[in-house]
């Protein structure tokens, strides 16, 4: 079997596990395996289970310590009735070995299932063939007893060795076996896409690893990538120079000046991967779920030697320190974050070349002014970064102003978009100017007469969108400026207009943009003061006292919009007309959050960490993220319910 095609089978059965909690239970049934007076563990300690060494060629390992455990505190975190954990985890086994979407074995499903001991560990092993063209990949379960699980085979099951009972089926998807197994389970069932898979991974999974201690962690996975690169890389680098050739073909435009960028730049990432893949050395992942403080998910990827790649010393080249300062004069009622340090602008100089091109090509395609005019748009792709620069971006919906009533239907839209979008401001610490005069540069070359025409001819007489100029109100400061967007659309019946302004704050710049020029105004004023800021918020407690190269937070409400569209699907409206409709779908939208045991504030937390040979990532939710993801998620269940129709009247 192909490597790609062992890598979507060995996906496909990691993603079925995971997603236990949310199997049905399963069906009850009359059917009973049948009563044995056979002692399992004689029958078991009749088969040699000595320690046998570990396969060649072993490139990956993951374990799962407790999959029973796990089940029972995911589902209590998100408000599973007690003891039903158990029961899900076999219906979705059930499905997994003999569902249409599963293994497909000739089995009970449902009894097989029954026989998994889910307080056993599950491991997943793939390791390299002895020729150079595929992989074994395998996973493995503990069952409570071996002639248990022999009997829920039923008439199946096939004897193919001492201790190894093999279960198939016509239309089997993969090849599973019982076996006689060491450590705390006297049998486990192995699982592979093929049967030459349980042949090599088999005795090492139920006689070795079966008998290591369990992890510290909920799960644990290692990756070799420099044993995949031995065995590979070679064969990768011959592939590789044609991948941007064969993706042209498939993704061309036509135009030439546009097909050629996106070649070079297919070329410039092909090429970088090819080095970073040589330079990966291993990928270590862990992950740890606890009903008291929620899930934590921690992972290192490590390089050998002193990596050359864009991306490796995109990873690498920012030290981990403390949270910038910068980060901390953001807003205090943000509903997401991030922050991170630039790198060298002359390191990515030929990707940005290539989008260019493209850019240059899709406006000469689509006849949007002329050679001169298509160039001075494409340069505003030349940011005026400088590096090492400090960057900080927040998001967010709360208002620290009050807008007037609207009271037509351009108001409302106005309002409605403000509603949605919110506010974001953005902050380098970088001088202004070179910023200040990019954005007036950017509303220059925008309103070049040839582009201005292309863009009526392609809009029509019924849609508009104009960027202009604008000065900045006087309270900014010295040197601030501002755009205007304006769009509106006479067929939809939208319209509004998105205001942008840039401040200087001595040797820092600060960008805010929104629907509400009075906010975002406002937002940039406390930026520049610190007024109710992040340093003032509680629980971003675990940014000040970590080291770290970048990091973000996101809240649930950071997905007001997704919340908002599912809203919209069955919001009924004041009067029926769109502008209404969409802000009453977002003010339930708020109703909704302000409902949640949190509010939807609670942080997710994503951080980073690089050193000269690691990088570290690590993804924390806490249990009041999980709290209000089970209030939301039965809410939206209980809104469904109440906007089904009532069932049709039975006949008399």
């Amino acid at each position: 079997m192909r490597l790609r095609s062992k890598a979507l089978w060995a996906l496909f059965l990691g993603s079925t596990l995971a997603l236990a909690c949310s199997a049905p239970p399963p069906p009850k049934t009359n059917d009973t395996p049948p009563a044995t007076t056979v002692d399992a563990d004689a029958v078991a300690g009749a088969f040699d289970v000595s320690p046998v060494p570990a396969p060649a060629g072993v490139v990956a390992k993951v374990r799962a310590r407790d999959l029973g455990a796990t089940l029972r505190v995911g589902g209590a975190l998100l408000g599973a009735p007690a003891g039903g954990a158990d029961g899900v985890a076999v219906a979705l086994l059930g499905k997994l070995f003999a569902g249409r979407k599963g293994l497909r074995l000739d089995v009970s499903g449902p009894e097989l299932g029954a026989q998994i001991a889910l307080d056993a560990p599950v491991d997943v092993v793939v390791a390299l063939e002895a020729e150079r063209t595929g992989v074994h990949v395998a996973f493995s379960m503990g069952l409570k007893s071996l002639e248990g699980a022999r009997a829920a085979a039923g008439s199946s099951l096939v004897e193919t060795g001492s201790g190894v009972w093999q279960i198939g089926g016509e239309k089997a998807k993969g090849a599973c076996a019982i076996m006689a197994s060491a450590g705390p389970t006297k049998a486990r069932l192995v699982c592979g896409a093929r049967d030459a898979d349980l042949a090599a991974l088999g005795p090492y999974m139920v006689r070795t690893l079966s008998t290591e201690p369990p992890p510290a962690q909920d799960l644990l996975a290692d990756i070799d990538v420099a044993a995949v690169n031995a065995r590979f890389g070679d064969d990768l680098k011959k592939l590789l120079p044609a991948l941007p050739t064969l993706v042209k073909r498939r993704y061309g435009t036509g135009n030439a000046t546009y097909d050629t960028a996106f070649e070079n730049g297919a070329r410039f990432i092909v090429d970088d991967l090819s080095m970073l893949l040589g330079e990966l050395k291993s990928v270590h992942v862990e992950a740890a779920l606890n009903e008291t403080t929620g899930i934590d998910l921690k992972g290192r990827v490590d390089f050998s030697g002193s990596p050359k790649s864009w991306l490796a010393k995109m990873a690498l080249t920012t030290p981990a320190a403390a949270a910038p300062a910068l980060f901390w004069q953001g807003p205090g009622d943000t509903d997401g974050a991030w922050f991170g340090t630039l790198g060298e602008p002359n390191g990515y100089a030929e990707l940005t070349k290539a989008l260019q091109g493209m850019l240059i090509g899709g406006l000469e395609k689509d006849k949007l002014g002329n050679d001169a005019e298509r160039k001075k748009i494409a340069a505003l792709l030349d940011l005026p970064i400088t590096k090492g620069t400090t960057v900080v971006a927040f998001g967010g919906s709360a208002k620290v102003t009050k807008p007037a009533p609207a009271t037509n239907a351009k108001e409302k839209w106005q309002q409605g978009f403000d509603l949605l979008m919110g506010w974001y401001v953005l902050g380098l610490d970088q001088k202004s100017e070179p910023w200040v005069k990019w954005v007036k540069d950017g509303a220059a070359a925008f309103n070049q007469p040839g582009v201005q025409k292309g863009i009526k001819a392609s809009f029509g007489k019924n849609d508009t969108l104009t960027l202009k100029s604008v000065a900045a109100p006087g309270k900014l400061g010295k040197g601030a400026t501002g755009l205007e967007l304006a769009f509106s659309s006479k067929l939809e019946k939208t319209e509004g207009v998105l205001s942008l302004f840039v401040m200087p704050d001595g040797g820092k710049t600060w960008f805010a943009a929104g629907f509400d020029k009075n906010e975002v105004v406002e937002r940039l004023l406390r930026a520049k003061d610190g007024k109710d800021s992040l340093k003032d918020r509680a629980e971003l407690t675990a940014l000040r006292k970590e080291s770290v190269s970048s990091a973000a937070f996101a809240t649930l409400r950071s997905f007001r919009s997704t919340v908002f569209g599912l809203l919209l699907m069955d919001e009924p409206g004041v009067d029926g007309k769109p502008e209404d409709r969409m802000i009453e779908s977002i003010n339930s939208a708020d109703k909704l959050f302000d409902s949640l045991p949190a509010k939807g504030r609670s942080p997710i937390f994503i951080k980073t960490g690089g050193s000269a040979t690691a990088m570290s990532f690590q993804l924390t939710m806490g249990k009041s993220v999980l709290d209000d993801i089970k209030g939301m998620v039965g809410a939206l269940q209980s809104r469904t319910k109440a906007a089904a129709p009532p069932p049709p009247a039975p006949r008399k």
